[in-house]
């Protein structure tokens, strides 16, 4: 039998000795593998969470569309991506028919979700290539407004695009672009937050219990108590029925899928331009027209990462991009031109020219001042599909 010393030196060769109080060096290896293995387990177990968790449902307009999307990502040729000019204006049946009657049958989804800015629109594009593959995109990146408005700093959707890069980009917007440390601290505390809890699921547990519930109640039974589970689920059906489209109609109320804030404020914006519609467009065409006059000299740290990385997503995909600016594009959207003038834009159809595109700045085609009515769908279809043929027949 051999001598249990050499058993128990075997085993105290890899720990600490307990009579001299020397470490020996293999301890120390096995240390820093232990501490390795159990930092990578730590952050894998965080995105388990985050990723295997339900959504929030207060992240149901950007969730709902990626739940609609993927029971299309096979067969989408054409993929628009912005804010809500982008899901108001672009109707992927008439945008197929459109392209269908030119001689080129394609299927295409309407990623537009309101008030996507232009950070967020780089990281759907990230997201969707993740799980598919387009053959083009076309993206109205929106502008470069940061701040998050009312409750949305406490969103789902505001918090998952605040990855390490992203988060990186808006402290650099903020160090170059305001000068007092107060404020610069103050406007980006909302982001530090956001990627805190993205990065470590902090305070998520309460959320995912009741997401958890609300998505078992919906698609499981009809419970009382339900209703934004059920608008969830429904919001999700009549994207796929439409492949994204949502039309803004002159019935503000069909849109029960709005949650009630956004609704009043649809129907305010509404009912203001209706008592003084021509004198709304002429503002907007004065505005538009002094901003292309005036546009912005230096393009903005911020614009040139989020196009330089949109363009990147989009060569290693095989995916071929092109920029929109939809008719009244946003403000502060100018570093979309000066962008164009450096190289990082290398397809662009423009539509923010009211001299250009009167038509589009027509109060009997408009819904209110910022976005086209549901009449002027088919007309912007056929001009849209039109000039992306053209653009995408020239390399």
């Amino acid at each position: 039998m051999a001598a249990s010393g050499s058993q128990a030196g075997g085993r105290r060769d890899g720990l600490v000795d307990l009579v001299g109080g020397e470490e020996t060096p293999i301890s120390r290896r096995r240390a820093g593998v232990l501490a390795v293995v159990a930092l990578v387990g730590f952050g894998l177990g965080l995105d388990g969470v985050r990723d295997l968790g339900p959504p929030y449902l207060d992240d149901s307009f950007v969730a709902a569309r990626f739940d609609a999307f993927s029971s299309y990502e096979d067969e989408t040729q054409v993929l628009f991506i912005g804010n809500s000019r982008v899901n108001h204006h672009i109707d992927p049946a008439l945008i197929d028919a459109a392209f269908a009657e030119a001689g080129y049958p394609v299927r295409s989804f309407n990623f537009g979700v309101g008030a996507m800015n232009a950070i967020e629109t780089s990281y759907v594009l990230e997201e969707v290539f993740d799980e598919a593959s387009p053959r083009y995109v076309v993206l109205d990146p929106g502008d470069l407004r940061t701040r998050p408005r009312g409750r949305n700093a406490e969103s789902e959707r505001f918090i998952r695009w605040h990855d390490l890069r992203r988060t990186h980009w808006v402290w650099e917007h903020f160090y170059a672009s305001i000068e007092n440390d107060e404020r610069r601290a103050l406007y980006f505390e909302p982001h530090l937050r956001a990627f805190w809890y993205r990065t470590f699921n902090i305070g998520r547990g309460p959320r995912m219990l009741g997401a958890a519930f609300r998505q078992w109640c919906a698609w499981s039974i009809d419970l009382t108590g339900c209703g934004p589970a059920l608008r969830y689920r429904d919001h999700v059906a009549h994207l796929r029925s439409t492949r994204g489209f949502v039309g803004l109609h002159d019935e503000v109320g069909v849109k029960e899928f709005f949650e009630p804030g956004a609704l009043e404020q649809v129907q305010k914006n509404r009912d203001a331009f209706e008592e003084i519609p021509e004198q709304a467009m002429r503002r907007v065409r004065r505005g538009l027209e002094l901003r292309r006059k005036k546009k912005q000299e230096v393009l903005p740290a911020l614009g040139r990462d989020v196009l330089s990385r949109v363009h990147d997503q989009s060569e290693e995909a095989g995916t071929v991009l092109t920029i929109l600016l939809n008719p009244r594009p946003d403000n502060n959207a100018d570093y979309v031109y000066r962008a164009a003038e450096v190289g990082l834009v290398p397809r662009l159809v423009d539509y923010g020219d009211p001299n250009e595109h009167p038509d589009f700045y027509d109060p009997k085609y408009r819904f209110e001042a910022s976005h086209l009515d549901q009449r002027a769908t088919s007309l912007f279809a056929k001009k849209l599909v039109t000039d992306l043929l053209q653009i995408w027949s020239n390399p």
